[in-house]
């Protein structure tokens, strides 16, 4: 399981703030509230991969596209 908090997220990015994480049903994700609040905001096809796309409310130019199939919370 990846545990992410707003600053993990700035600091494995580039000046763009965005992050991609390609997964199965086998993989999870939690995206800690600690900065701010995150929050699905739409959902992105790419490649024939569909994407929840997650901002935070800390730092809105943030976002993180996490696959689908990946088992996903907010803690």
């Amino acid at each position: 399981m990846t545990k992410l908090t707003l600053a993990d997220v700035v600091g494995l990015t580039d000046s763009n703030n965005d992050l991609k994480i390609f997964g199965d049903s086998s993989d999870a994700v939690e995206l800690k509230n600690d900065s701010g609040t995150w929050s699905t905001t739409s959902t992105v096809t790419e490649n024939a991969e569909t994407y929840n796309v997650y901002t935070n409310s800390g730092d809105t130019s943030v976002s993180v596209k996490i696959d689908t199939d990946i088992n996903t919370t907010i803690i």
